[in-house]
């Protein structure tokens, strides 16, 4: 099973068909990784929290998951997000992460 958020800021990838117009002038530029920190793209974090706890806690869908192979991948901005997710930042650690594949972070 694969599932995955519609980030806010995926300017060029949405799911509903409805392109996104998008602002952020409080986040660090992505080409500069030393000014980012534990609270930068943090909505990101939540959009992943939010998409698996509602599949985790789905009466019918958390049959079928197995909370023991559980994996994380993205691209790009994504793959910061992942990276972050499994330890790159403690304070996103989601152990419930026992693989990953960034994928151009």
């Amino acid at each position: 099973m694969v599932v995955t958020p519609d980030h806010q800021d995926a300017l060029f990838c949405h799911v509903d068909e409805v392109p996104q117009s998008f602002a952020r002038d409080t986040e660090p530029t992505i080409m500069d990784p030393k000014t980012r920190m534990d609270t930068s793209y943090v909505d990101r974090k939540n959009d992943i929290d939010e998409v698996l706890n509602g599949f985790l806690t789905d009466p019918q869908l958390e049959k079928l998951i197995n909370i023991d192979h559980l994996g994380i991948a993205e691209h790009s901005l994504g793959g910061y997000t992942a990276r972050a997710m499994v330890g790159g930042w403690p304070g996103w650690a989601d152990l419930r992460f026992n693989a990953a594949l960034l994928l151009s972070p």
